[in-house]
């Protein structure tokens, strides 16, 4: 089955994504580009384990 977006439900989530983006950008703003970096380092290990079902020791 295949699942798409008409185009009235896309508008509506690009609608809610311009203000979010602009939210996230504000509150990433205090950051420099290392901690930036260091931050989706961090992140993307968080989500491999939570979806490889990874336990805490």
């Amino acid at each position: 089955m295949e699942v798409r977006l008409t185009e009235a439900g896309y508008a509506a989530c690009e609608q809610h994504a311009v203000p979010e983006e602009a939210g996230e950008n504000a509150l990433l703003a205090v950051l420099t580009a290392a901690e930036k970096r260091t931050l989706a380092d961090l992140l993307r290990k968080l989500v491999v384990a939570a979806e490889s079902g990874a336990t805490v020791p």
